[in-house]
């Protein structure tokens, strides 16, 4: 896959080189050890209901679900799903306003939710999905976001749940591939890259 962004990736009216971050197996890797953390913190609850932050987070939500059920098998024959859309992205930057494109098909009441996200950027999209969902009385809520980048946080640590499991912590750079995009494009990538404009 690298040779397909030898060239670098042209945004807007920058061209851009693209540094690998994570390949496929590191990032397989870390998700099957988020997995383990995860499936013993709710094994003595019994179920998981996930809510995958769309669109960005399908293939990191798959992956995690598929390694839960791998990690408690009485886990995964449990476990329940749903997805919301939102968006707040345009091109490499956040806008600071969240857009709900679909919502969620049922109440999340007495359930002990995990939310899955592809990114904690400002953490403003999450801190207003995370107040949403606890204004249903879910039963717990904590967050499993496979990207952070801690530098660019601007939102309480709080507002974003008692419990957030990290894939990887990064930096202020845009990233791609693995679900992360730019404008719709390089979501099936199979490793993480960083773009950084070419002097």
């Amino acid at each position: 896959m690298a040779s397909i962004l030898e060239a670098g990736v042209q945004v807007g009216d920058t061209h851009m080189a693209a540094r690998e971050l994570f390949g496929s197996a590191q990032l397989q890797e870390r998700i099957r050890v988020l997995a383990d953390e995860i499936a013993g913190d709710y094994a003595e609850r019994g179920s998981v209901h996930t809510v995958t932050v769309l669109n960005g987070s399908l293939h990191f939500s798959s992956a995690l679900r598929l390694a839960l059920a791998e990690a408690n098998a009485d886990l995964g024959a449990t476990m329940t799903s749903d997805t919301i859309h939102l968006a707040s992205y345009h091109g490499t930057g956040s806008t600071g306003e969240v857009k709900k494109i679909s919502d969620l098909t049922h109440s999340v009441e007495g359930k002990h939710v995990l939310v899955i996200e592809d990114i904690i950027d400002t953490g403003k999209t999450l801190s207003v999905l995370v107040a949403e969902l606890l204004a249903q009385r879910p039963a717990s809520l904590a967050v499993a976001a496979l990207l952070r980048k801690p530098e660019k946080l601007a939102v309480p640590a709080e507002e974003l749940g008692k419990t957030v499991y990290v894939g990887f912590d990064i930096g202020p750079e845009f990233v791609i591939g693995y679900g992360l995009d730019y404008d719709g494009l390089y979501r099936d990538l199979s490793a993480i890259y960083a773009l950084a404009s070419v002097s």
